[in-house]
């Protein structure tokens, strides 16, 4: 469930940024996203060297300064942090490339309108309710693969210490091949597979019960800076009726009615007989 969550807040964030015009965003973009092409057995293997307790790349930097070594693997928080740590790097950058997708789908419309809104209304009320679709996919995804995780457990740590870092995949192989339970390690498969199908039919039910909606007096208020705004960027004095059906004014209607734009004919001059 960590995993999870940095991975969706980290994955959003950087989707953000990277979704705004500043240089290079493409090679950041790539550099992010590049992690997930490497096989997790290469990834865990590249940081198990890192925080390797006799020539890890860590403690070889903490001696050289002056620092005792430390038994990175030998703490069960820590084992877990670094196991979240790395499967975080590694597939942080599908999180991202699922939510700039979902930015770059958004109506142009509503958010070309959002003129002044503060940062935070804007994300909180437009933004993130149109992702909703993105928001249920990269979930659905990190969660299936939080639970299938394999490699790199069995890399950095196999399980270890004792029994602190096992998932219910690395279980399942140490029942099949250190127990010799073929039979129960088959059980404890399929009720995974179980597991993981409820759990995906539920999260994509009740997330979409949720609300999704852009807030409405949001949505009412950037509609009237719209007006506001076509009132007074646009020369309404070629109009031959300013006020139009009641009294409406002629710059909301040019939202609705295209029609006004049309030059109106002069209907005197067909009507009086000719002298």
């Amino acid at each position: 469930a960590s995993i999870d969550r940095i991975q969706q807040v980290l994955g959003l964030g950087l989707a953000l940024l990277l979704n705004s015009k500043i240089r290079g965003r493409n090679v950041f973009r790539a550099i992010i996203y590049l992690p997930a092409l490497v096989a997790p057995v290469i990834m865990g293997t590249m940081y198990y060297f890192i925080f390797q307790y006799q020539q890890g790349a860590l403690n070889t930097i903490m001696t050289g300064l002056g620092f005792e070594k430390v038994a990175w693997f030998n703490n069960p928080a820590v084992s877990v942090a670094i196991i979240t740590i790395v499967n975080s790097i590694q597939f942080v950058g599908v999180s991202m490339i699922i939510y700039l997708a979902g930015l770059q789908t958004l109506d142009q419309s509503v958010m070309e309108a959002r003129l002044d809104a503060p940062a935070v209304e804007e994300f909180w009320n437009i933004t993130l309710p149109m992702l909703q679709p993105a928001f249920t996919t990269s979930v659905v995804l990190n969660l299936i693969g939080g639970l299938k995780l394999f490699d790199i457990i069995k890399v950095l740590t196999n399980g270890g210490p004792g029994y602190a870092t096992n998932s219910i995949s690395t279980y399942i192989s140490s029942m099949y091949f250190d127990a010799q339970n073929a039979g129960y390690a088959s059980a404890l498969g399929v009720f995974l597979f179980i597991l993981i199908a409820i759990i995906t039919y539920l999260l994509n039910t009740g997330l979409a019960k949720l609300n999704w909606e852009p807030e409405m007096s949001t949505t009412k208020r950037i509609n009237q800076k719209k007006v506001d705004q076509i009132a007074t960027s646009v020369d309404l004095g070629h109009l031959p009726v300013p006020r139009h059906r009641g009294g409406m004014p002629a710059a909301a209607v040019l939202l609705g009615d295209q029609r006004l734009n049309e030059p109106q004919t002069d209907m005197s001059s067909t009507l009086m007989p000719r002298l």
